[in-house]
């Protein structure tokens, strides 16, 4: 897969994550036609996101970073949300931290991870490989969760 890039930056990137993209049936996506979006800043750390779908339920995408790679928050790329969310983990070894209270979980390949609503997070890409997430995002961005939320 190929990095996105893009030359929008600060809070118009934020607001690419509202695009609604939803089908009322079982809809095949070809991997060139997924919307491709980075999120983030210097300061944040940039994540590719190939966005599947975006709905007023649930807002699904894959996110990859680089080997060794991270991303945090920063004041304009804050990093919770007012929705619960699942990372499967595809390949690579993620390290999430919490910056509130500390906590790490290490979840590789095949593992998963669940957080609620409201929940600091940073990620680390742990090891040589490439990391790829399918995240799971509900409620979604369209129901106001993300962005100016945090």
């Amino acid at each position: 897969m190929s990095w996105p890039t893009s030359s929008t930056t600060g809070a118009a990137r934020n607001e690419l994550l509202a695009i609604p993209m939803s089908f009322d049936r079982t809809t095949h996506i070809p991997y060139r036609s997924v919307t491709r979006h980075l999120w983030g800043d210097p300061e944040a750390g940039e994540v590719a996101d190939w966005i599947y779908v975006s709905s007023d339920k649930i807002h699904q995408l894959v996110f990859g970073l680089e080997p060794r790679g991270w991303f945090r928050h920063s004041d304009s790329f804050r990093t919770i949300f007012a929705a619960d969310e699942v990372f499967y983990v595809l390949s690579g070894t993620i390290i999430l931290c919490n910056p509130e209270n500390g906590e790490v979980h290490r979840v590789e390949r095949g593992g998963v991870a669940f957080f609620r609503r409201d929940t600091w997070h940073h990620v680390f890409s742990e090891g040589p490989d490439e990391l790829r997430i399918l995240e799971m995002f509900a409620p979604p961005p369209s129901q106001g969760t993300s962005g100016k939320y945090a």
